[in-house]
């Protein structure tokens, strides 16, 4: 499953999807996560944080970057599980966090989050 979690003012927001479903049957070039659940925030994003299975992806492909659509969103921290091992972002994603001063910790329950996931990995 691949999910973000949205906290404010003691609320928690959560858009999860699960992969396995994704790589069966949906088709390419829909939103991920982090853009889902930033779409279904209705408040102020100053001073939330994200919590992300999988390293925010820093390119554009079939759909935006979510890195820059949660710095865009003004969102202060992200807590990511796993880097991602795709070539094309594998740190990046983190690092354009970084740069542009979100708040970035990494590895928040990683064992878990890596016994779950790496079997969907690589399949985009």
């Amino acid at each position: 499953m691949t999910y973000s979690r949205v906290f404010r003012n003691s609320k928690e927001y959560l858009v999860a999807t699960a992969k396995i479903k994704l790589i069966r049957s949906c088709r390419g070039g829909q939103a991920h996560a982090e853009v889902m659940a930033l779409n279904n925030y209705d408040g102020s994003t100053e001073n939330v944080v994200a919590y992300v299975t999988l390293e925010p992806c820093s390119f554009v492909g079939r759909t935006p970057s979510c890195a820059l659509a949660l710095i865009d969103a003004g969102v202060a921290k992200v807590v990511v599980a796993i880097e991602d091992p795709d070539p094309r972002n594998s740190g990046k994603g983190i690092e354009l966090l970084r740069a542009n001063g979100v708040e970035v910790v990494v590895g928040v329950f990683a064992n878990e989050v890596s016994a779950f996931i790496s079997a969907y990995l690589g399949h985009s």
